[in-house]
């Protein structure tokens, strides 16, 4: 299941005053029995003196992927500013067909 990510640049860089934005991205995939199926983890440092005007234009996207099972899922994600300990929270339902439905 591909997993994208637009995250508001202006939000992330809110207050922020140094020059290596540090961003953690956090991404559950829950059942409907509320047991975590796959989930993801990612940090990364965001060079703002190379990338700080496209933040601002166009915020940052983030490609991935969850491999979870035909079902019913709670995807939820949580994007923290690091040295800031600002976070942002996102939810979504879906939905996976099985190999016999139609999408």
């Amino acid at each position: 299941m591909p997993i994208i990510l637009q995250i508001d640049g202006d939000d992330a860089m809110k207050g922020f005053t140094g020059s290596a934005l540090p961003v953690e991205i956090f991404v559950y995939a829950f059942d409907t029995a509320g047991t975590v199926r796959d989930r993801l983890y990612q940090r990364m440092t965001l060079d703002l003196g190379k990338v700080s005007a496209r933040l601002h234009d166009g915020g940052l996207k983030y490609y991935s992927a969850l491999e979870l099972p035909p079902g019913t899922y709670a995807i939820k994600s949580l994007i923290r500013v690091a040295d800031m300990d600002r976070r942002g929270f996102a939810r979504v339902d879906i939905t996976v067909p099985g190999n016999d439905e139609v999408a």
